[in-house]
């Protein structure tokens, strides 16, 4: 397949330095066989875990070896218990504003030690770079410890999706007192790093 999929535990993810992580599915291995940009975007991600039962047949028919489905929303709840156990921040960017409020509210509730914020942006076939380096200022100005992308699809608005990677990757910078750290994790809302926590 071309990708070097994490077969790990959750829990030894390291929080100590800048991470991205992404998931794939055999919806979104499609949809990068049509697409470099988001193809590119998956291979470069420092952790690409398997979330869908056909990556996992696929890799199992393959290889023979038996890698184990680990979903967007496992990996969401694990770092909301880490996020909340260290009084720790996130940022949401992507889906729409209802959805956000609920994410809030839910946060508030069950994880009432993480501080959140979150961004909508337009629905529009194009972001603009002007609206993509607002959507990075914002996220920089908050400093998050995890930062969620999710935003539906992955037609234009996936390929802008990969454009934040890249602006991530290059330039958002997360001031800590303990130094440059985050982990951002993109996802599209319907793999459970959204849905599952409304």
């Amino acid at each position: 397949m071309g990708y070097k999929l994490y077969d790990g535990n959750l829990n030894t993810l390291s929080d100590s330095s800048k991470t991205v992580i992404n998931t794939i599915n055999q919806y979104s291995f499609c949809v990068a066989e049509r697409d470099e940009e988001f193809k590119m975007a998956l291979k470069n991600s420092d952790v690409l875990l398997p979330d869908g039962v056909g990556i996992v047949v696929a890799v199992k028919s393959v290889t023979g070896y038996d890698l184990k489905k680990i979903s967007g929303a496992d990996l969401h709840e694990n770092l909301l218990k880490r996020l909340n156990k260290n009084k720790g921040r996130c940022f949401y960017m992507g889906s729409n504003p209802n959805t956000l409020s609920k994410i809030t509210k839910r946060l508030a509730a069950e994880y009432p030690d993480i501080t959140c914020r979150t961004y909508s942006p337009p629905y529009k076939a194009n972001f603009t770079d002007a609206e993509n380096a607002e959507i990075v200022d914002t996220i920089n100005a908050f400093k998050p410890d995890v930062l969620f992308v999710g935003i539906m699809g992955t037609g234009t608005q996936g390929r802008d999706r990969c454009k934040i990677y890249l602006l991530y990757r290059r330039s958002i910078r997360f001031l800590r007192r303990n130094g440059d750290k985050a982990i951002a994790v993109l996802d599209r809302p319907r793999a459970g790093m959204v849905r599952a926590f409304m």
